[in-house]
């Protein structure tokens, strides 16, 4: 049974030993962004890395002869809403990120890699997929964001939240209910209790989040995560034509 390998732990003759034809490399990418007066500057950064791992031990479960190799996380992205810490870059610079990972990894005889975005702004995603379109020949790289393609994604995730007696605003996906109960559930001591009194807010860029954060909490974080990560699987199934 394979396990999780964590690049930056990996000598040279471990990287030419292993069997690049069975590893699934995972790069986590994502900007520093605000998120309202009640999540951290890095939210997506941190989803993408514990969405990462968690993908990484479904990874190890589910495809018994691949062996998930997790890169350190990169904090740059595109688009952010333009409040104080947000640290925007160039969509060019998150395409030639991506595209020279995927070329040096294919270099070093790795075939196929995921793409982890924790953020999901229209341009960022282009980047990403523009990017994984260049390696094509050189390096399959597999665009995820944590949102799933936006519409159809936030979709599914509204009607498994009204399962809980919950509505999902439109327009939430900016620290909203959804993000913020994923914080709650992935990493909670990064949460300080001021969503429970902030009203629903249609504004990202007037109020640093878009939602109904008060309505927050961990079991939906839970149920969310585990939605994201089976299809995130079902994804990586079809794409890379893996069988169990």
């Amino acid at each position: 049974m394979s396990k999780i390998l964590l690049y930056q732990n990996l000598t040279d003759p471990q990287i030419s030993q292993l069997n690049k034809e069975q590893a699934i490399l995972i790069l986590p990418l994502s900007l520093m962004e605000a998120h309202g007066p009640h999540l951290p500057l890095g939210t997506d950064f941190i989803i993408a890395g514990q969405f990462a791992q968690l993908l990484a031990q479904k990874i190890v479960s589910r495809f018994k002869q691949q062996t998930p190799v997790l890169l350190p996380a990169v904090p740059l992205g595109v688009g952010g809403i333009e409040r104080p810490g947000t640290l925007n870059h160039d969509a060019s610079l998150i395409r030639n990120t991506i595209i020279q990972f995927g070329q040096r990894l294919g270099d070093h005889g790795f075939e196929k890699g995921i793409v982890v975005s924790g953020h999901a702004g229209q341009r960022h995603l282009k980047a990403m997929r523009s990017a994984a379109r260049k390696l094509k020949g050189q390096f399959d790289f597999l665009p995820l964001t944590s949102y799933l393609f936006l519409d159809t994604g936030l979709k599914k995730m509204a009607a498994m939240i009204r399962q809980t007696g919950n509505d999902l605003p439109p327009y939430d996906g900016h620290a909203g209910l959804w993000e913020t109960s994923v914080m709650m559930y992935l990493q909670p001591e990064q949460i300080n209790g001021e969503h429970r009194h902030l009203p629903v807010s249609n504004d990202a860029e007037a109020n640093g989040y878009r939602g109904n954060p008060a309505g927050a909490n961990q079991a939906i974080g839970e149920k969310l995560v585990n939605f994201l990560l089976e299809v995130a699987l079902m994804i990586i199934e079809k794409h890379f034509k893996i069988e169990g």
